[in-house]
């Protein structure tokens, strides 16, 4: 049922946490993992003046080269297919809904780092943009550390579904049943 899915990094300690999760996936028929860095410009640069920033802007790429590397690297040691993808530039929940239309993949796979319910009014969130603009399903993998870094192997503790008795409602229902019968 779920055979490719589009992994969005932003290298942070959630989005290598959630490494360790593709494993269950890969035992639920996952085969490849297309892996992506959105380099969203306004937070790199922000309210700047008298820098180069075409000289910023080649650093970050190839910063973010070398940390798709190391991804896809770590990815690949858990047994599964990588298809690392050229680093984009954009609004990162945009470039991640129209990357999944580019790749075919059959589902997102998106790690979130909780940061409390202020900071997500202030500063967004690119795993609600996704949620809220994908015609695939989601999976954020939520994570918090108020004790620091945690590692964690079971993909569910819970499912909660919105259900509006809509067609894609029962779409979605089919993979939360998919889930409930392979997750663990």
């Amino acid at each position: 049922m779920i055979r490719k899915i589009l992994y969005p990094t932003d290298f942070s300690q959630a989005s290598e946490s959630g490494i360790t999760i593709l494993t269950n996936l890969k035992d639920m028929g996952v085969e490849e993992v297309f892996v992506l860095h959105v380099i969203d410009l306004n937070k790199i640069l922000g309210p700047v003046s008298g820098i180069d920033i075409p000289a910023v802007i080649n650093d970050y790429e190839r910063d973010t080269e070398k940390n798709l590397e190391r991804f896809s690297e770590m990815i690949e040691s858990k047994g599964m297919k990588v298809q690392t993808l050229q680093p984009r530039i954009g609004e990162p929940s945009a470039v991640i809904c129209e990357t999944v239309e580019e790749t075919g993949v059959d589902m997102i796979v998106i790690p979130s780092q909780g940061k409390g319910f202020i900071a997500g009014i202030l500063l967004g969130s690119v795993s609600e943009g996704v949620v809220k603009r994908s015609k695939k399903p989601v999976l954020v993998l939520k994570f918090q550390y108020p004790e620091g870094k945690r590692e964690t192997t079971s993909i569910f503790e819970t499912i909660a579904v919105g259900f509006d008795v809509s067609v894609r409602s029962e779409k979605m229902l089919n993979f939360v049943k998919f889930f409930a019968e392979k997750g663990n």
